[in-house]
């Protein structure tokens, strides 16, 4: 698990230089709404093994966070139109 968040932040930082754009934009922007996308996953393992109440909670957490993501994709929309 160290490993991979080493890899990660190693490579945002190489992505950052190559794109010109900040740092800072992929941590606050970008990482996020990529982790809230990941912890709809395990909703969909739980609904297979017939396990809704723990689907059920995962979608209830994941839908908090995807209201985070409209907002930040509405921030890189507003970024996008200027």
């Amino acid at each position: 698990m160290i490993l991979c968040a080493r890899f990660l932040i190693e490579s945002v930082s190489c992505v950052a230089k190559l794109t010109q754009f900040d740092i800072a934009f992929f941590g606050i922007i970008l990482l996020p709404m990529i982790t809230g996308m990941a912890e709809l996953a395990p909703a969909v393992f739980f609904t297979y093994q017939d396990t809704m109440n723990l689907a059920g909670n995962v979608i209830v957490r994941s839908g908090m966070q995807i209201a985070l993501l409209v907002m930040q994709f509405l921030v890189i929309l507003g970024w996008i139109i200027g």
